[in-house]
């Protein structure tokens, strides 16, 4: 009897797990709602497909009983789990594979439910994408005990190693830009400040000037006498109670303009620092790295990459669009730099250090946003390595063949062989 899996829900991941199964030898049955048909990638005509027009938890098809599995793997999270409870409570012994992001919920569900396997897609790629983020010829990566691990490809002989971002370094850029990264990188001056301690500057010295040549005041003497006025601090060992009224004059104009000058100094320091505040937890802020990697998009694959990413000790640095995004209070907690703006922005690409960046990673759920990126970052910096997430994988291979792209993945087929494998075992 020949082994029959059904797949439930559309995704790009349903469709590559399906043609994964068929490489297999599987009878493949694929359920999906009739207005997701015009997503529906042509599927082999092996594949029976089943297009319904209502397609709920609540009204499963009654073909899925006769499946030895069945894998729930739609965009729809919560359609996943409710179908998936569903089914077991129609049939307990029924092998389900269902697609859930939460880990701690897919062990919790595992663990009461022994027949059910929960895959997530983003942590299932990956570790795949953080390799290549070092590396070509990668052949499957993973993360264990001992950190990131990667099989590689190096002619005709594979290694398997753990890796570590300070083994893998990148071509250094020129002097000139180096040079040119490093005046980019530089805060501009407020003219406002520097007018006033210029200001400040110019009193003391003639202050101190004053009092030395007209009064005979050594010349140390006459600076301290001077801060001391202008700061309103009077000690009392100094007092212009016996000077001539042109002295006092002076005197007065001191402390007059010491007050405003003082007021209007703390004034703009204080300024400076609140608005250095609030760029930092706006992630308006500018970074000062090199070396390091730029993700773009701290989605679900975003996020997990980056946590593999830091198990390899490299620095990395994090541009979201989403000012409300789902992860930026989690990856701030973990003391990230975290730069809210629009990556496909030369401007936002410079803030992250573009030109003294190691590798960008293009991890937002837009292709055509991501290749935008990856343009815009090769022109910032011809010696950059790209590494782009792509949902299709054929328009992966067509984008990194004909733009250059170092590395350009999709995460659904890189997850589908997961899928296969629990479904199949």
């Amino acid at each position: 009897m020949n082994t029959k899996i059904a797949l439930l829900g559309f995704s790009n991941v349903a469709y590559r797990t399906a043609l994964r199964l068929l490489e297999a030898g599987v009878e493949v049955l694929f359920f999906a709602h009739e207005q997701d048909s015009y997503q529906l990638a042509p599927l082999p005509s092996k594949v029976q497909r089943h297009l319904l027009p209502y397609l709920t938890p609540q009204n499963l098809p009654t073909a899925l009983l006769s499946c030895n599995a069945v894998i729930i793997a739609s965009e729809d999270e919560q359609f996943n789990l409710h179908a998936t409870l569903q089914l077991h409570s129609l049939s307990p012994e029924m092998r389900i594979v269902t697609r859930c992001f939460n880990l701690d919920l897919g062990r919790e569900i595992e663990e009461r439910l022994p027949h059910v396997r929960v895959l997530s897609v983003s942590d299932r790629a990956a570790p795949f994408f953080a390799a290549t983020v070092f590396s070509n010829g990668v052949l499957s990566a993973w993360k264990d005990e001992k950190g990131l691990m990667a099989r590689l490809q190096k002619g005709s002989e594979t290694s398997i190693m753990a890796l570590q971002a300070s083994d893998f370094h990148r071509a250094q850029p020129t002097p000139e830009r180096q040079r040119r990264s490093r005046l980019k990188a530089k805060v501009k001056p407020d003219p406002l400040l520097l007018a006033v301690l210029l200001g400040l500057l110019s009193v003391i010295a003639l202050g101190s000037g004053f009092f030395w040549l007209r009064h005979g005041l050594p010349l140390g003497d006459a600076l301290y006498f001077v801060v001391t006025t202008l700061t309103t601090t009077g000690y009392g060992d100094y007092s212009l109670k016996d000077f001539p009224f042109s002295s006092k004059m002076v005197g007065m104009g001191l402390m007059l303009s010491g007050a405003s000058l003082f007021a209007i100094l703390f004034a703009l320091l204080t300024d400076k620092l609140f608005q250095l505040r609030l760029e930092s937890l706006l992630g308006q802020g500018r970074v000062n790295l090199s070396g390091h990697i730029i993700v773009c998009g701290a989605g679900d694959v975003g996020l997990r990459v980056i946590e593999n990413l830091l198990c390899t000790g490299a620095e990395v640095v994090v541009l979201e669009k989403n000012p409300e995004g789902r992860f930026n209070q989690h990856l701030r907690a973990a003391g990230l730099p975290l730069l809210i703006g629009d990556a496909r922005l030369p401007e936002t690409l410079e803030r992250a250090g573009i030109a003294r960046a190691q590798t960008i990673l293009c991890a937002s759920t837009a292709d055509m946003d991501n290749l935008e990126m990856a343009l815009n970052a090769r022109q910032l910096n011809p010696h950059i390595r790209i590494v782009v997430r792509v949902y299709d994988r054929d328009f992966a291979e067509q984008m990194r063949s004909y733009f250059g792209l170092d590395v350009a993945l999709s995460s659904s087929a890189i997850a589908a062989q997961a899928f296969a494998d629990a479904a199949l075992n």
